[in-house]
């Protein structure tokens, strides 16, 4: 039976049960053959019942002893993940070793003192005696996450790191909190930024203390140490005027992004306002980024990754990485490397690829994977080269398609089957009041980002200006 799963009202519960890896979310089926819905709770870190098989629908009861039963399996768990840490690098920890009598297991992912522990970890793959760098450099040491349905790290290339500092030091932000973006976070001490991580991976505890590091949950705001988590986070905002803070954020593409969107109310809601934000995702989900962060434009940077196949400075098959910035800063206001392929475009007043062409007609740059686009007046919007108007399907279609198998993919409402609307369109889908009517943080789609005033001036740009 064909189904499928979205997030569902966030106000079906103001305390939904724990699964091992913390709070719940709640997500709706639609089952398109019923035309009917039902919701449920279900992990809000992996996406799939193999990475977590907590399951519970909302409209059965959950008794207290359940829940408790629940909690205590969330706490063994969480126990679990750092009984093992014997050493932490931690500035705040007055007992860490000197660097040179400290190893590391790759097997483990773990730090352990050489000379006392050094026999329990011989047999494993590991690093004896790291050095100062990869101390401060975590990710250099530490196996990077692999589960695509769940918790996946890839980081960001050398390229895309220079082009991230760079624009951030002729912004002049100060302060940057890293969402998901622990690679970054290296980085900003060698730049003079000070920076604040946030991420689900619990080994960065091994190197980072609770004034520069707290576990989070992007996806529901939570924070795993919730004591001092969000006071600690609250002492670095509060040191920074807000207009000198910049959050970046690397989710999974996977995410649900109103889920997302949860995440990051949170955040805007402590420093006080929608700062200034960079937020990393595929262009072809533009339209879906958009309705959750409706202040966001695309930018036309591709981003690429160090250690991923298809998303590196090469591309998958020799095309450019369909990874891009989405953010709420003035584009006017930013930069992007000439050396590396970009221009800037008078009309448009920002900076694009260099094969995105104006089109006279649209009035914009209007390319999206940075190659050429060409304007179909059929269907009066521009398309790829590849593209050719196709009568019969009414649309700008690939050049070899086969019309019968468009046709057969049609199709109408997931919810209801009809074919005079989508889904979002629904009249039998709850109303996106109703699922929005949690949201903390109201006002934040309201105001203007704090940077706006700031580039006024800056809306001008010479097209020579290139990143150095």
């Amino acid at each position: 039976m064909a189904a499928r799963v979205e997030l569902g009202d966030l106000a079906v519960s103001d305390s939904p049960p724990y699964c091992i890896h913390g709070p719940t979310l709640v997500f709706r089926r639609y089952y398109q053959e019923k035309h009917t819905s039902r919701q449920f709770y279900a992990c809000a870190v992996h996406r799939n019942r193999k990475g977590c098989q907590f399951f519970h629908y909302t409209d059965q009861p959950l008794s207290g002893e359940k829940r408790e039963h629940y909690m205590s399996l969330y706490r063994e768990y969480q126990a679990s993940l750092t009984q093992s840490h014997t050493v932490s690098l931690s500035s705040s920890s007055s007992a860490a070793p000197p660097i040179n009598s400290i190893s590391f297991c790759i097997e483990c992912s773990l730090l352990y003192a050489t000379d006392k522990d050094g026999h329990i970890h011989n047999k494993h793959s590991h690093r004896e005696r790291i050095t100062k760098e990869e101390a401060q450099q975590p990710t250099l040491l530490l196996y990077p996450a692999s589960d695509n349905k769940g918790q996946a790290q890839y980081f960001f290339s050398d390229k895309t790191h220079s082009f991230i500092l760079s624009e951030m030091k002729r912004l002049n932000f100060s302060h940057a909190i890293c969402l998901g973006t622990p690679k970054i976070f290296e980085a900003l001490a060698g730049a003079g930024i000070k920076g604040f991580l946030l991420d689900i991976d619990h080994r960065f505890h091994q190197f980072y203390g609770g004034e520069v590091f707290q576990r989070f949950n992007m996806f529901n705001g939570f924070f795993y140490d919730e004591g001092k988590g969000k006071e600690s986070l609250m002492r670095f905002i509060e040191s920074v005027p807000q207009d000198r803070i910049l959050l970046i954020i690397d989710p999974p593409f996977g995410g649900l992004l109103n889920a997302l969107r949860t995440g990051v109310d949170i955040i805007w809601n402590l420093i006080g306002t929608e700062c200034s934000t960079l937020l990393v995702f595929p262009y072809f989900n533009e339209v879906h980024v958009t309705e959750s962060f409706p202040t966001f434009l695309m930018l036309d940077y591709q981003v690429t990754y160090g250690n991923h196949r298809y998303y590196g400075d090469n591309g998958k098959k020799g095309k450019p990485s369909p990874v891009r910035f989405f953010t709420n800063i003035p584009l006017p206001g930013l930069v992007l490397p000439t050396d590396e392929g970009y221009k800037y475009c008078s009309v448009c007043n920002r900076y694009v690829s260099s094969l995105n062409e104006h089109c006279s007609i649209c009035d914009c740059c209007t390319s999206k994977d940075g190659r050429s686009y060409k304007h179909c007046h059929q269907c009066g919007t521009c398309v790829k080269e590849t593209h050719d108007h196709c009568l019969t399907c009414k649309s700008c279609q690939p050049s070899q398609h086969d019309c019968q198998q468009k046709s057969m993919r049609k199709s109408g409402c997931f919810v209801c089957g009809a074919f005079d609307h989508k889904k979002q369109h629904c009249p039998s889908r709850p109303s996106r009041h109703l699922r929005n009517d949690k949201r903390k943080m109201s006002f934040v789609s309201k105001r203007k980002p704090v940077l706006r005033k700031r580039l006024k001036s800056k809306s001008n740009i010479s097209s020579s200006t290139s990143k150095t």
